[in-house]
């Protein structure tokens, strides 16, 4: 009944526009407001404040459209170089999304994990560590490649920060996240510039290297101190390690979609699509298989 009604009166509306546009008979040069809204008022309310379900008219489904949400899920080592390619990627696809979508927010939950849990518990020299582990040769290759795609998303990667263990640095996260997701996201940022981009690099297990990381982003001094002199985030960010069942960083999961690796952001922006169009009622415009990390 509802939809015969808003059908009915849609095609006289449209009856009458195409008309008024065809003729330039004594009709408005522009839709009236008060018929569109008579349309939109006679179809039935939904529970979750939609008016009108996939089966109603498409030239109708646009009215019924609403802003969204869309959460990432975010796993993620700040000694991990792909970690900050990734993000920086993300923030890439997230800011060209926005610009054709500004009704479209988005929020990021950041997930711990421990790239090497059995780093040094106090830190060393990041390229040194790298040649004992891998050979010059080898670190030579790495380091260059990743200053090499660094550069691309506006990284200066200097690699003059000691590694180590890095569940301090979570847990300073894990503080974050109490305040505001907004806030987390600062740190993480704060921690990757401070270890990878600084000369010389921060170390990632010093709490005073650390602390003036969570000040950066915004986090109360006094308070990160005492945060880190207890153990306080540290079984959270042990919990979440452990429960991840999966074997590399970074790692995205975006609605039903799990993606590895530094994806480049037109991936991204795929993904965020296929989201909107099933929301929209639409279908999908791209098929998604597995991402094969960087």
């Amino acid at each position: 009944m509802y939809r015969r009604l808003i059908c009915l009166c849609l095609c006289t509306y449209l009856l009458s526009y195409a008309l008024a546009q065809s003729c330039e008979a004594p009709f408005p040069s522009h839709p009236d407001p008060s018929l569109e809204q008579a349309v939109l008022d006679s179809a039935p309310i939904l529970s979750d404040n939609t008016s009108l379900t996939e089966s109603d008219p498409f030239m109708l489904r646009a009215a019924a459209r609403k802003m969204s949400n869309i959460n990432i899920e975010i796993v993620s080592d700040p000694v991990c170089p792909w970690c900050y390619i990734g993000k920086k990627k993300l923030d890439q696809a997230i800011e060209e999304y926005q610009v054709e979508n500004p009704d479209t927010t988005f929020t990021k939950t950041w997930k711990s994990f421990y790239v090497k849990p059995n780093s040094p518990l106090t830190g060393v020299t990041v390229l040194p560590h790298l040649a004992h582990q891998y050979g010059e040769t080898m670190a030579s290759v790495m380091t260059q490649r990743i200053r090499t795609m660094g550069a691309d998303v506006g990284i200066d990667f200097k690699c003059e920060g000691k590694t180590g263990r890095t569940r301090d640095a979570h847990r300073v996260i894990q503080l974050a996240k109490l305040k505001h997701p907004e806030l987390t996201t600062g740190i993480v940022q704060a921690l990757f510039e401070a270890y990878w981009e600084t000369s010389p690099g921060a170390d990632i297990t010093s709490h005073e290297d650390i602390t003036k990381a969570g000040v950066k982003a915004g986090l109360d001094e006094t308070e990160v101190r005492e945060w880190l002199a207890s153990d306080n985030g540290g079984k959270e960010a042990d919990a979440e390690a452990r429960a991840l069942y999966i074997s590399g960083v970074p790692n995205y999961k975006i609605g039903k979609y799990s993606v590895s690796g530094a994806q480049d952001s037109s991936s991204f922006v795929k993904i965020f699509n296929n989201i909107k169009a099933v929301e929209n009622g639409e279908p999908e415009p791209w098929s998604w298989g597995s991402c094969v990390g960087q």
